[in-house]
């Protein structure tokens, strides 16, 4: 089952050990800016699918993980941003699997 977002909107994904799975997307935030708090597992074709010109914002949980690319949808320099954001935990985390081809915030 893939999530979609309207305008404006913010989801938090299940607590720590959860997982929001779909075929194509994990979540889709469409037609308007969204956030999005990780706090388990997202996975699908694409994990994260935001769409292009508006600000979004992707906020990682320690121990969240994802299956599949996170895509940011705007293009570098452009007005709009996505941002990933680290959540704090309570001792140093590490971060694994981060790549061009797993973790693609502008295009």
């Amino acid at each position: 089952m893939t999530r979609r977002l309207s305008q404006g909107r913010r989801i938090r994904d299940h607590q720590a050990g959860g997982t929001i799975s779909g075929r194509l997307y994990g979540i889709a935030v469409g037609a308007g800016a969204g956030t999005i708090v990780n706090a388990g597992g997202l996975s699908g074709k694409d994990a994260v699918y935001f769409s292009a010109g508006y600000n979004n914002r992707l906020i990682d949980d320690p121990g969240a993980t994802f299956s599949g690319p996170v895509l940011g949808g705007n293009t570098a320099g452009g007005s709009a941003v996505s941002t990933l954001e680290l959540a704090s935990g309570s001792a140093a985390g590490t971060l694994a699997g981060l790549g061009h081809s797993s973790l693609i915030l502008v295009r």
